[in-house]
């Protein structure tokens, strides 16, 4: 395997990586062309280092998507330690 090979890490990595420091919400719904559908990507940074992008779910149209945005926010607030960067 070469070295330049990007290796996902495993879910336990991804737990055992510290203190979730950072989630970032993407600004806007992110079109799947494959799926003919639209979700939000967060981008996690933890204490360790580790920084790993999350998808939500899928929604039909970006409409349905912008309309759930701020359940996705109020959900990271919840988090405790967690603190929002949204652009």
């Amino acid at each position: 395997m070469s070295e330049n090979t990007k290796k996902e890490p495993k879910s336990w990595e991804i737990f055992s990586a510290g203190e979730l420091l950072c989630a970032r919400l993407s600004s806007k719904p992110i079109y799947i062309p494959q799926r003919g559908k639209y979700c939000y990507r967060i981008r996690c940074t933890f204490s360790s280092g580790l920084v790993k992008k999350i998808q939500t779910r899928y929604y039909d149209s970006e409409e349905e998507a912008l309309s759930m945005r701020p359940f996705h926010e109020n959900r990271l607030l919840k988090k405790g330690s967690l603190f929002l960067n949204v652009p």
